[in-house]
């Protein structure tokens, strides 16, 4: 897949560059800082789109990708707005807490379950910076 412009110091007479997504792997969170690229949830369901095509020669709309994964979107962005916002240098730590704190019963029901549904995902963030609040506070 090509990757116009991704390594800038790059002065060949290509400076596009190109990945191979044959082996992926998950990457621990404190080796993020050095990354050289990230997609947006868009990118992500465009590469899944051409990742399909390519293996199977069917063409996904791109919405199908994101209705199936926005929930996922949705809470790695709480992640990331909790590490941001929570008193704690730990990344490890504050990744566990939040997850926790998506992952406790409330009722029969959890806030990482109701991720699914994009209706309850305002209501799940403004719960969660309540929630910072009141921890940063003790």
């Amino acid at each position: 897949m090509p990757l116009p412009d991704i390594r800038r110091e790059v002065t060949s007479q290509s400076r596009h560059q190109a990945a191979n997504f044959d082996n992926l792997y998950t990457v621990a969170p404190d080796v993020l800082t050095s990354r050289v690229a990230s997609l947006s949830p868009f990118g992500v369901n465009l590469l899944l789109q051409r990742w399909v095509h390519y293996s199977s020669r069917v063409v996904v709309p791109t919405h199908t990708f994101h209705e199936q994964t926005v929930a996922f979107y949705e809470e790695a962005d709480l992640i990331e707005e909790w590490c941001d916002e929570a008193s704690g240098d730990d990344l490890r730590a504050e990744t566990q807490a939040c997850l926790n704190w998506l992952r406790a019963d409330r009722d029969g029901s959890t806030y990482q379950e109701l991720l699914k549904n994009p209706q309850s995902h305002s209501m799940i963030r403004r719960a969660m910076r309540q929630a910072l609040k009141e921890r940063n506070q003790s």
